[in-house]
């Protein structure tokens, strides 16, 4: 049985180099953090939701980069009664089950908090009161 260490350079030069192909992503959720952040007095709700969401994104796809970098190196020892197909399965399902959360407060910080604009008549209204007198 090998231990921990003998994996642990294999494992981090897999979690630099999964985190260095996303980092336009990372990118991009950073930014949206830091102006959900600068706009929070403006819109507090749709700042606050942006934030949680773009959070959510951002760590489940760094917990998911790591934990399918260690995953292999935890399994490869144990029984070989683990079907590996079926623990990346569900670590895929949660993962995507949290990302899917993020997207829906993402949308609902988007169209959640819009008021119709104001719908224009479609013929003149006649004035309301008496007739002006001229």
């Amino acid at each position: 049985m090998n231990s921990f260490d003998d994996f642990l350079p294999s494992i981090l030069g897999q979690v630099v180099r999964w985190l260095g192909v996303n980092a336009p992503l990372y990118l991009a959720w950073l930014a949206g953090i830091v102006l959900a952040i600068s706009r929070w007095r403006r819109h507090p709700t749709v700042s606050l939701l942006t934030l949680i969401a773009l959070a959510l994104l951002l760590l489940s796809s760094v917990v998911g980069v790591i934990v399918f970098a260690w995953l292999p190196h935890v399994l490869i020892d144990r029984s070989s009664s683990i079907d590996l197909s079926v623990v990346y399965s569900l670590v895929g399902l949660v993962l995507n089950a949290i990302r899917a959360a993020g997207w829906g407060i993402i949308l609902v910080a988007l169209f959640g908090w819009r008021t119709p604009p104001p719908v224009a008549p479609r013929y003149p209204i006649p004035p309301s009161g008496p007739p002006m007198r001229r």
